[in-house]
């Protein structure tokens, strides 16, 4: 693949001379901190300032080492080696969910609707990593192994420039499927972000989200959930255009993979940057299952337009 073909994958290109800058796709990126550039040898060679690996870009835009290389390349370019999946120690984990204090119990209950039951059962906690007090969520595979922790900041505590989620650390950041025991449902709300999926689940609604961006959605995720036997994914994309634009390419993917595929919309009036979070706590549980009966059925010819309203959100 070229490196014009790869800049196409990526948001907020800018092109600086010969090389150029992009939104990372393998974290929550704000500013663009990924750089591209060409070598001699007609290969791609990528950088993200903010430490996420090669690998770990290379798999959020849903592709593969050897795609850096141009084909003519191939035969006789040597492929980096795949890094190595890292995993965070369950005694580490046990004792981030010790330190979460009542109150922080009580904050997101009241301000992320999650239930104590949720909490204790994904071992959410807290740590001091990323300069931050941040609240953790444990990313944990089929076999129970915790390939990640995001780290997540309360909106109140976020400062300009400061990501409201970030990956435990380098090595960490592959886009993955959670939680993953929402796969044995045979119908799953798609939303946003972790907590968003985990505000859902505390209603007693399946849900189920991947640890990137809105714009980030690798085909290896589609495939796991057919895969895992769901047979419908409603898509419930946060009511702004980086999250309408995901949900199309969300969706169009979900449907290759052989699945009945709803998209949701909010009702009319609702604020830009509006999520799952937000609906619980302005009509329940109720109103987010009225929201979910009334998705349409996907058709790549009927995007959904977001709904007007002020600018405004839970904050994520």
């Amino acid at each position: 693949m070229t490196m014009s073909e790869l800049l196409r994958r990526l948001d907020c290109v800018r092109m600086n001379g010969s090389a150029a800058m992009a939104k990372c796709p393998a974290h929550d990126d704000r500013t663009p901190s990924l750089s591209i550039r060409e070598s001699e040898d007609g290969s791609t060679l990528l950088k993200c300032h903010a430490g996420c690996s090669t690998a770990e870009v290379v798999s959020a835009m849903g592709l593969e080492m050897r795609d850096l290389f141009v084909d003519t390349l191939l035969p006789s370019a040597p492929l980096p080696r795949p890094a190595a999946v890292k995993s965070v120690a369950k005694t580490q984990i046990e004792a981030m969910h010790t330190a979460l204090s009542l109150r922080q119990c009580q904050i997101l209950r009241e301000d992320r609707c999650l239930s104590d039951e949720v909490i204790d059962r994904y071992r959410l906690g807290f740590t001091e990593k990323h300069r931050d007090r941040r609240v953790t969520i444990p990313i944990a595979d089929a076999e129970g192994t915790f390939r990640d922790v995001r780290c997540w900041l309360h909106p109140r505590h976020r400062t300009d420039g400061q990501s409201k989620i970030l990956h435990w650390e380098s090595g960490y950041g592959a886009a993955r499927l959670y939680p993953v025991d929402q796969l044995d449902n045979h119908e799953l709300v798609l939303v946003a972000g972790e907590l968003d999926a985990l505000a859902l689940i505390s209603g007693d609604i399946a849900a189920i989200t991947a640890t990137a961006g809105e714009s980030t959605w690798p085909e290896a995720l589609s495939a796991e959930i057919a895969a895992a036997g769901v047979q419908q994914v409603t898509v419930l994309p946060d009511n702004d255009d980086t999250g309408l634009a995901g949900a199309q390419k969300r969706c169009q993917s979900l449907l290759q993979h052989g699945m009945r595929v709803r998209l949701a919309s909010w009702p009319e009036g609702r604020d830009k940057g509006w999520d799952a979070t937000d609906e619980l706590l302005e009509s329940g549980s109720d109103g987010m299952l009225k929201i979910r009966s009334d998705a349409q059925t996907w058709s790549p010819a009927k995007p959904a337009k977001p709904a007007e309203g002020a600018s405004g959100g839970s904050g994520g």
